[in-house]
């Protein structure tokens, strides 16, 4: 054992430099690696961290504006519920930073929710504060916005937002979305007109039979023209549970109700009263209290704070105090209530809520039964997202680690072949095999325990750069975090590593019996023929020291030098033609489903519009947001009809439905149905039909459907499965020739929806998209590290050759000249084998992830930045050989050829 201590110590005392450079280096990369692994864990579970840190909801119950608050308040109370908030939507109109109309729907969606009992932010869902502070639940102008509405508003704390309120939104409230709260003007083309008014309810037939209430809406009108009040009257008989307490005070918009009421309340003198009316809610009376005016009070909320974003993408949202409620609620008397709950027991308590509800006996949902929106579908939408970015760390970390290990590997190879030529000597003086390999292995924990140490620290150092994406902004406790788990496994795996790799690089070396003498270089064709045609010595001689082999002690792993080049090379063109592709997607929606240029959300032009619009090529108009059962799997679908030209949706395999009776499938759905191509498929809304299976596609994302999971068929196809369905979205393509910009500010402002931006699965992954680029870089570092310290082993083994060549006339410029042809030669080698390679796995790689995620596979090749790392490898080469080649051209002959 001392003859292996006295060796090893020997051994160190001359290579401790080379050593601490192999150790920094696996330090490096496996730190990276380790950070890598760490990060995506971190940013994985962000999402449940935070919604636990920061008290988040089980569910949230939708009510409509005209549920009663006794109704709200039996949910709140019941036994199951540990915390609750009631919130209320704004109908607003407001303007982003780029001068467009911002509405609660559509790729720019915003939602302003009025904090009507001032438990939304305290009791749940506390804010985690980006910037400012949380505003004051008293001052009715202070606002808190999340992250994606401050963005899009282009605000931060202390900027002013103006927004005008409305009662509702509505089909005949489209003037609203158009309007300019920055313009102080009422009187703004297209902002509806609305009244106060005073009414009273008598429901039917739903309270009494409408004879009985024919009787006391009469006795109530006759009260009335004796003078009594109308308030009075109002709080104690209406059945209005919205405008009751408030005596029967309502503010109502030309449009938003129904006949004769409409035409009565905007027709009366202000102070008169009206007939008794019947519509089909029951009798009323109404009195018109204000003159009719337009518009919505215009209100200067303040932004206060800016905190995380915590919804499913591209949703934004816009907190307001209870005092707003106090202020203004008469003027907005909101769109619709939502109850947020914390049930005792979590998630595990929702199937015995959804009971308690439906128990309760009240249609809570607007239009149909309880409408219970659970927090874990919500979650789910936006863990998708971040779990992407989380399995792009997980991939690149795996990828770098591997190549990094090949590389040093052949580093350690190398270092231990370089040790080898000691061997012969040393069994003449009596070390045995085994001693020579344990020697070598203690060479390699010489480098893998400071290399281990030093990725621990790397990564933990690295930390506080996760996770990554949305998850960031969602981390509760951002900042330094040391992952224990990833980084004991990380940090063994790097030791066992370099010790499996030294110990086997050692125990080949010392198998294989070296010559002691040095031997020629050999022949070499590529030089030999360049000799022949007349090249410089330098070129020929630089050829020749880079292909051969040699042996003996000018032996030198030409081929793990390749390989590592090759390696390099491949990854960087692999992260360019990867990253090309991302670009492209983003560049090209027809890839992700939008093969069409604009989309409306809430309205859509006549077909005497449409036809006559030359700027638009083709239009098709029906549905994106709805939903059918496929063999009972509920399934989002997109249902168009083309009146001018076609829109086909984006098809890979078959063709697109165009009879009433086919549908195409995107590839997810089919696989969950386990259908195909020409398959047939029951279809069911209200009504049930066979659907026979036509094609296979990208379908746009949309409120009920991910990429890769959605349907789509003709509108007059969902028609026949939902007999009451009307269209309310279109799609245009703008005519070639056609301004696009102009065309586009046109058709927002006609149709308010903004145009469209990529879906949510494409958005997210644009916080990644930087990685392979990033991660091809920090190899070619090691890349570059591990040639340089190829060509120092290669010039130390090989000084007899440059002193012989300096003996025959070859001056220091000759030297540098001939190990700077060595460099570019082995760079030539891995360009013309890793450039197609690279190449070639970026695309297979992006093909895979494209299907991954339900778009259309169509890698490109970025030509110019391919050719371009030509001359990037070339010169990074020659950057790295000048070190050794000066070194070596600067070693005198004499000492060289006395030392062999």
């Amino acid at each position: 054992m001392a003859a292996v201590w006295l060796r090893f110590r020997a051994e160190l005392r001359s290579g401790w430099r080379m050593w601490l450079t192999l150790a920094v280096l696996a330090g490096i990369a496996g730190g990276l690696a380790i950070a890598g692994i760490a990060a995506a864990r971190r940013t994985d579970s962000a999402l449940a961290r935070h919604l636990e840190a920061y008290r988040f909801p089980d569910a949230t119950l939708v009510f409509s504006n005209s549920t009663s608050r006794s109704t709200i308040a039996r949910v709140a109370t019941l036994p199951l519920v540990r915390a609750s908030a009631l919130d209320a939507e704004l109908a607003y109109c407001a303007r982003d930073a780029a001068n467009r109309p911002v509405i609660d729907n559509g790729p720019q969606a915003v939602e302003f929710l009025v904090s009507l009992d001032g438990q939304d932010g305290r009791a749940l869902r506390r804010p985690k504060l980006v910037a400012g502070r949380e505003p004051d639940p008293a001052r009715p102008r202070e606002v808190l916005l999340d992250s994606r509405s401050a963005q899009r508003f282009g605000v931060r704390p202390g900027d002013v937002l103006p927004i005008r309120v409305f009662p509702s939104f509505g089909k005949g409230d489209f003037g609203a979305f158009r309007c300019d709260p920055r313009d102080q003007n009422l009187y703004q083309p297209g902002l509806p007109t609305r009244r106060k008014v005073r009414q009273i309810l008598i429901a039917c037939p739903k309270a009494r039979p409408c004879l009985d209430a024919k009787v006391l809406i009469d006795r109530l009108h006759t009260r009335l023209e004796r003078g009594a009040d109308f308030a009075t009257l109002a709080k104690k008989y209406s059945d209005d549970p919205a405008g009751k307490p408030e005596g029967g005070r309502h503010w109502f918009t030309r449009g938003q109700t129904v006949e004769p009421f409409r035409s009565t309340a905007f027709r009366l003198p202000t102070g008169a009263t009206s007939h008794p009316l019947k519509t089909h809610f029951g009798w009323r009376i109404v009195r018109p209290i204000s003159p009719p005016v337009p518009g919505g009070p215009r209100v200067l909320l303040r932004v206060v704070g800016v905190k995380a974003t915590t919804d499913p993408y591209p949703l934004g949202k816009v907190l307001l105090t209870p005092a707003f409620n106090r202020v203004y609620g008469l003027d907005s008397q909101h769109f619709e209530n939502e109850l947020s709950v914390r049930l005792r027991h979590g998630a595990g308590d929702l199937p015995a809520f959804r009971a308690a509800i439906f128990r309760l006996g009240e249609r809570i949902g607007p239009g149909g039964p309880p409408y219970v929106d659970l927090a874990q579908d919500q979650a789910a939408k936006i863990e998708r997202s971040i779990h992407h970015q989380a399995q792009a760390l997980r991939l690149a970390a795996a990828v770098s680690a591997l190549l990094a290990f090949v590389l040093l590997a052949q580093a350690l190879v190398r270092m231990a072949s370089f040790s080898a030529l000691k061997n012969p000597a040393l069994r003449a003086l009596g070390m045995t095999d085994d001693q020579l390999v344990a020697v070598g292995v203690l060479r390699a924990a010489a480098i893998a325990l400071p290399a281990a140490a030093l990725a621990a620290g790397v990564a933990a150092a690295l930390s506080s750069l996760s996770p990554i994406g949305l998850a960031k902004e969602l981390e509760p406790n951002p900042g330094f975090a040391f992952d224990p788990l990833a980084t004991a496994l990380g940090s063994v795996a790097v030791l066992v590593a370099l010790l499996l790799a030294g110990a086997y690089a050692s125990s080949r070396a010392t198998r294989e019996r070296v010559l002691t003498a040095a031997t020629v270089t050999g022949r070499v064709p590529p030089a030999d023929a360049l000799a022949r045609w007349g090249f410089p010595a330098t070129l020929v001689s630089g050829v020749r020291f880079a292909l051969a082999r040699g042996k003996g002690v000018t032996a030198v792993p030409v081929g793990a030098t390749v390989l590592a080049g090759v390696l390099a090379v491949s990854v960087v063109a692999m992260a360019l033609t990867f990253t090309a592709s991302v670009d492209h997607l983003f560049s090209t929606p027809r890839l992700y489903g939008q093969n069409w240029d604009y989309r409306s959300n809430y309205d859509v032009p006549s077909l005497a519009a449409a036809r006559s619009d030359g700027s638009l090529s083709d239009v098709a108009r029906g549905g994106f947001n709805d939903r059918v059962l496929l063999n009972g799997r509920q399934v989002g679908v997109i249902a168009m009809d083309n009146i001018k030209g076609r829109i086909a949706p984006v098809v890979t395999k078959g063709r697109a439905p165009e009879a009433t009776d086919e549908i195409l499938l995107a590839p997810k759905a089919l696989a969950a149905l386990g259908l195909h191509v020409g398959d047939t498929v029951k279809a069911q809304v209200k009504r049930s039909l066979r659907l026979r299976i036509v094609g296979e596609g990208v379908v746009p994302e949309g409120n009920f459907n991910e990429l890769g999971k959605g349907a789509a068929l003709t509108f007059e196809a969902y028609r026949r499965l939902d007999p009451g369905a009307r269209p309310d979205s279109f799609e245009a393509r703008i005519a070639p020739g056609a301004a696009r910009k102009v065309t586009l500010d046109r058709l927002e402002r006609r149709y308010v929806t903004p145009a469209p931006g990529p879906p949510k699965t494409v958005a997210d992954f644009g916080g990644v998209r930087e990685l392979p680029l990033v991660v091809s870089g920090l190899l070619a570092a090691i890349a570059a590290a591990v040639l340089a310290h190829a060509l120092v082993m290669a010039t130390r083994r090989r000084r007899r050759h440059l002193a012989v060549l300096k003996t025959l006339g070859f001056d220091r410029g000759q030297l540098l000249a001939t190990i700077a042809w060595q460099a570019t030669t082995l760079a030539a080698l891995s360009l013309a084998l890793g450039l197609p390679l690279g190449v070639s796995l970026g695309r297979w790689a992006w093909t895979l992830f494209a299907e991954q995620i339900g778009v259309v596979p169509e890698p490109v090749t970025p030509l110019p930045l391919i050719l371009l790392v030509v001359p990037a490898a070339v010169l990074l080469a020659n950057l790295v050989a000048f070190l050794p080649a000066h070194k070596a051209a600067r070693t005198p002959a004499a000492l060289a050829l006395r030392a062999e």
